[in-house]
């Protein structure tokens, strides 16, 4: 059975998940996620979604707007 992929988008707050791709073939875009952690295999929570977005990924956090935010893809989605 495949898992489906969640869009960070459509979570929110208080929820966790695996980073299991970002949706882009724009290299530039990739890069710019990669410098900031965001790549496939991280584990990250939602501390805020609105109005922005702000992730956290071990003791990192990362803010994003709801376009940057709209590419990650997660799997194995939980509250908590």
């Amino acid at each position: 059975m495949v898992e489906p992929n969640w869009r960070l988008t459509s979570l929110n707050s208080g929820y966790s998940g695996i980073i299991s791709g970002i949706d882009t073939d724009e290299g530039d875009r990739i890069r710019k996620f990669m410098m900031m952690g965001i790549m496939p295999g991280v584990k990250i929570r939602v501390i805020r979604s609105h109005p922005g977005y702000i992730i956290g990924a071990g003791n990192t956090r990362v803010a994003l707007d709801s376009d940057l935010a709209g590419f990650i893809l997660l799997k194995e989605v939980k509250k908590g």
